[in-house]
């Protein structure tokens, strides 16, 4: 075949395959958008490892932590009623287990434990009640293959230090740490390798607005519903940040009159993950984008966010991790 039908042929073919990669559904065209885009990226060197917090009046990222530098987290301010989660980044495989009681010298199995129905812990879903089973019980903590099994329990919890001890399921490599708790943040992050605190949140935690992140939640897209890995927006829990959906509508076509009638909600996953949905299950798979906006108020302001795409193509491939959405100011 000569070089020049070969070049028809694969022009053809990858024509084929742009028109097949639309990004929004529906009848919307934001090509000529009056307002600013906003392009994050989640993918920072491998799987979703960015964890971004994002200011909407600054229009900017007040930070980008690594979404894997932390196993366990606990609430630094005394009226957080979620006290401890685990990294919600790390997908379906961390969960926690506990046999409700406070003995320690349990030799406890991988089997027993993976005999057990997973109970998730996360601070913006009310299922997700791991620790609030009893403070100072003894928990059995799964991470996959991102940490060997563990058992954990809190010893002593003030308003500004936390200690605790944690070792593999049969009770070796015991270790028993204190950590201050950080009085700026939502939360203080440890690490269960080497048991220290990490610097994930931005040091004012009333700096942020959403927090732009992987994380686990039950997912009701597939044959069979389950939880999943996503990515998405969570709004800030210091603050009171409440967001309405409005389909079919760009955010030019929003009026301020209207911003009053629209029904807002207060959950933290108000925005959250399902502004899109996977094309299909293949390695190549793409995120196409629902036609819909967001109107957010944050501490009498409004804004608006029109989500544009989520993959990105590099070298010819597409990559999931980078939403790009659009910022208005009311």
């Amino acid at each position: 075949m000569s070089n020049k039908k070969v070049f028809a042929v694969f022009s053809m073919a990858f024509l084929f395959l742009s028109s097949c990669m639309k990004e929004i559904d529906g009848p919307m065209d934001i090509e000529l958008s009056p307002y600013p885009k906003v392009e994050l990226n989640l993918e920072q060197e491998k799987d979703y490892k960015a964890k971004i917090y994002y200011n909407l009046a600054t229009k900017s990222i007040v930070k980008t932590s690594d979404n894997y530098s932390w196993h366990i987290a606990f609430a630094s301010q005394s009226s957080n009623p979620n006290k401890i989660i685990m990294n919600y980044s790390l997908g379906k495989s961390t969960w926690g287990y506990t046999k409700q009681d406070t003995l320690w010298s349990r030799n406890f199995t991988q089997a027993e434990l993976f005999a057990e129905t997973p109970i998730y812990s996360n601070h913006y879903d009310s299922f997700a009640n791991l620790f609030q089973r009893g403070f100072y019980w003894v928990y059995y903590l799964n991470y996959g293959l991102n940490l060997p099994n563990k058992k954990f329990q809190v010893l002593n919890y003030t308003a500004t230090e936390v200690t605790f001890r944690y070792a593999n399921l049969d009770g070796s490599g015991e270790v028993t740490k204190t950590v201050s708790l950080n009085p700026t943040t939502n939360y203080t992050y440890v690490s269960l390798q080497d048991g220290m605190a990490k610097d994930v949140e931005p040091v004012d935690r009333t700096s942020w607005d959403f927090e732009v992140t992987r994380y686990t939640t039950f997912v009701t897209d597939f044959s069979q519903p389950q939880m999943y890995g996503v990515g998405g927006f969570v709004s800030n829990p210091s603050k009171t940040v409440q967001v309405a959906r409005i389909e079919n509508k760009n955010l030019e076509d929003i009026t301020e009159g209207s911003l009053k009638s629209l029904a807002y909600t207060s959950s933290l996953t108000g925005i959250g993950y399902d502004w899109k949905k996977f094309s299909n299950g293949g390695p190549d798979g793409f995120y196409t984008i629902f036609p819909r906006s967001y109107v957010v108020k944050i501490e009498g302001k409004n804004y608006g966010i029109q989500f544009i795409s989520y993959t990105k193509t590099i070298d010819g491939k597409p990559i999931n991790g980078f939403p790009v959405f659009l910022l208005r100011d009311f």
